[in-house]
């Protein structure tokens, strides 16, 4: 049984979806899940989530349901609006704030420093290959006595 479900996005919403936004709720879902997982360090997709990250991801999908292009800013003659960070900046698709990757984070035992902290080496380069002209550097080389 999955974790969160079409049916839960559409209680909080409080309407039935049709079969198009059932399908693209459970992309959105796929999709939230897969990006929590990023920030607990494990996969979530068959996962018992705590109620904290579940209400977290379902917070994120409903956003999607309401704004679907993701638009933070948007102007209709002489009306404005300008949403906080919980949207996604025209991306479409779920969008964590700061406060909600914390609250996932947490609840997995990560510090929001260790979410944020990039890698030693950055994509394309591995800690002591022979063969990269410029490798990272090992922080722990073995052999050395301290």
């Amino acid at each position: 049984m999955a974790a969160i479900t079409a049916q839960d996005v559409a209680a909080r919403v409080g309407r039935d979806l049709d079969t198009s936004e059932t399908a693209q709720v459970e992309a959105w879902i796929a999709d939230a899940l897969a990006h929590a997982g990023q920030l607990a360090g494990r996969d979530l997709d068959d996962a018992v989530l705590p109620a904290v990250v579940r209400a977290v991801i379902l917070r994120a999908v409903v956003r999607c349901v309401y704004n679907p292009a993701g638009l933070r800013a948007y102007t209709a003659g002489s009306v404005s609006y300008t949403a906080g960070d919980a949207a996604s900046g025209g991306d479409g698709g779920p969008a964590f704030t700061t406060a909600d990757a914390a609250v996932i984070g947490r609840a997995y035992g990560r510090s929001l420093g260790q979410l944020r902290t990039p890698p030693a080496c950055p994509p394309g380069r591995t800690a002591g290959r022979l063969t990269d002209p410029s490798p990272c550097p090992v922080p722990f080389a073995s052999g050395g006595a301290s």
